[in-house]
């Protein structure tokens, strides 16, 4: 029978033991490009990140540290491969819960910079970004132009209202993919919906281009219902009051750098 100070004793060394797997390096080949123009190969320190870090550490003769000022470009080799860039980009501040939301439509933004995770590249290419409160952001890209897919709500008195610019902002998009276009009226604000159209869009039958599509990412958020006349009586209740949802819809919007919100 094991005494009290037997079980503390063998409780410290299984924490002990346990310590060197979260310091544990996990390096993996990678190709870097630099924002010179520099292409290095070495390996960096990958943990398949949610978050990407702010600094990645990488092993090369050359540079030992990776982040979005120097870094333009991160290609990730092995049984995960992934593609990371690094972006001077503005980014949309929302509320991701009834807790934090706007109570105007209006959306700030500042200017950031970034590292993104890419999911897919080709004629539209989508990227994520995960900010330090923990929200998703996600950019899409076509011809050089950066634009962050913008949807969010706000609360006006007790009703909850959300503006769905992404809708308007895809379209203005894939005008020369007719096929797609249909399906963007009922698109909700869910990655994996999202990029499975954008997916669409690439291989449309006047382009079949895709250069990247990264499989190893599932959704993780999903960003409420976006929904019909048959949920217009949705509610929720916070503090014991009760807030309603008014499920409007934005037409488009013009470019990122402006992010205009039309009522």
């Amino acid at each position: 029978m094991c005494t009290n100070n037997q079980n503390n004793l063998l409780t410290i060394i299984l924490i002990l033991a346990t310590l060197p797997l979260f310091g544990q390096k996990n390096m993996v080949p990678a190709t870097v490009l630099t924002k010179a123009g520099t292409s290095l190969k070495g390996e960096i320190d990958f943990k398949d990140w949610d978050k990407i870090p702010e600094v990645i550490k990488f092993e090369n003769s050359t540079v030992d540290e990776l982040t979005p000022i120097n870094t333009e470009k991160i290609e990730i080799y092995g049984s995960n491969p992934q593609v990371f860039v690094g972006k001077i980009l503005p980014v949309a501040q929302f509320g991701n819960s009834i807790n934090n939301y706007s109570k105007t439509k209006e959306l700030k933004v500042v200017q950031d910079t970034i590292f993104l995770r890419s999911l897919e590249i080709g004629y539209l290419s989508l990227y994520e970004h995960q900010d330090d409160q923990f929200t998703f952001h996600y950019f899409i890209v076509k011809d050089g132009e950066w634009e962050e897919l913008l949807y969010h709500k706000y609360t006006s008195g007790k009703i909850i209202k959300q503006v769905q610019n992404y809708k308007g902002q895809l379209l203005s998009k894939m005008e020369d993919c007719p096929s797609v276009q249909s399906d963007l009226r009922s698109l909700d604000f869910n990655i994996d919906k999202i990029r499975s159209i954008v997916n669409k869009y690439n291989t449309c039958s006047d382009k079949g281009f895709v250069t990247y599509s990264d499989q190893t990412k599932k959704g993780k958020a999903e960003f409420g219902i976006l929904a019909g006349v048959g949920f217009s009586q949705l509610a929720t209740r916070m503090d014991g009051e009760r807030f309603d949802f008014d499920f409007g819809i934005t037409p488009r919007v013009g470019l990122a750098a402006t992010f205009p919100v039309l009522g």
